[in-house]
């Protein structure tokens, strides 16, 4: 057996490192051969130098990234059911007779066209350590985002829609190119 020197570094009365059994290494060992104490192997335990090189993300920081990414989203709702209430008279009266639901229609489902390409554009932007995970809230704050504008309209007064699935164009753009990012991330990946 040979003893190497205590993580401490201690050194007893003669001058000589400490060799204590807890840190004896059983086993033939070459002479000259660097043996790795506990230090090496466990630095933060033993208290040794910790590696330099990436530290995983603490979850309070993906949280409050999650929570500013949902209130933006939330704010974009609020503006889209707005802008919504605000045009979707004005584009009406323009329409022809007999056109003017479909117009109403239209102008929520351009605003969601805009607000999911927004949304999707940050998901290729940046698509975190976990991409499954991203996407998931992704599509979750599109489609609480969609339905938020779709109540503000209500609320404003805007014309109700003739085709309610206008109001999911939003989360529907997000989730497209999302699909678009991981065809092409899979058909092109470099090995």
């Amino acid at each position: 057996m040979i003893a190497t020197p205590s993580p401490s570094g201690d050194h007893g009365p003669d001058g000589s490192a400490d060799r204590s059994p807890a840190t004896e290494i059983p086993g033939p060992v070459r002479p000259g051969a660097v043996v790795a104490g506990p230090a090496d192997v466990f630095p933060a335990v033993a208290g040794g130098p910790v590696a330099a090189g990436p530290q995983p993300r603490p979850r309070v920081r993906v949280r409050t990234e999650i929570g500013i990414f949902l209130g933006i989203v939330g704010a974009g709702g609020v503006l889209v059911g707005s802008g919504w209430a605000l045009l979707a008279p004005i584009v009406g009266r323009a329409a022809a007779v007999g056109e003017s639901e479909v117009a109403h229609d239209a102008v929520l489902g351009l605003f969601g066209l805009a607000a999911g390409l927004i949304t999707g554009l940050f998901l290729l932007a940046r698509p975190g350590p976990n991409p499954g995970v991203r996407a998931a809230v992704v599509l979750f704050a599109a489609t609480s985002g969609s339905l938020l504008a779709w109540e503000v309209g209500r609320l404003l007064h805007a014309p109700g829609l003739a085709a309610v699935g206008m109001a999911l164009v939003w989360p529907l753009t997000a989730a497209v190119i999302g699909l678009v990012r991981s065809v092409f991330s899979l058909l092109f990946i470099e090995g």
